[in-house]
């Protein structure tokens, strides 16, 4: 089964995101899935992915003069990139139902983490 994870980390922002995606990443690897993370562009923090799950394969979004646009096209973006059916999660502040909306007639199921009551 596969697994994708859609989250925001870079220099600034998304060190929760981060440890939480890593703690999803190492349980379901233990479960035989097969996980994929989805992130805007190559960082320096992506490095920690790379050196601690090697199995893991990091997928970007956006080149490095691009940034994230808006939900639809960010949805269709990882469509394109996730022509297998999977569970998505999501962990990123700027992603909502509409994001969801797109993506979920590919998907078997879709998990939004939220750490802001909104």
């Amino acid at each position: 089964m596969k697994l994708y994870i859609r989250t925001d980390v870079n220099k600034h922002i998304g060190i929760g995101h981060l440890s939480r995606c890593s703690r999803i990443i190492k349980y379901f690897t233990k479960k035989s899935f097969t996980c994929e993370m989805f992130l805007d562009q190559p960082s320096s923090v992506d490095y920690f992915f790379l050196n601690k799950f090697n199995s893991v394969k990091i997928n970007y979004l956006y080149n490095k003069k691009e940034n994230f646009i808006n939900q639809k096209e960010d949805a269709r973006r990882f469509l394109s990139l996730t022509p297998t059916p999977g569970i998505v999660i999501i962990d990123d502040y700027r992603i909502n139902f509409i994001w969801e909306k797109i993506i979920y007639f590919r998907h078997t199921k879709t998990v939004a983490i939220e750490d802001v009551n909104n």
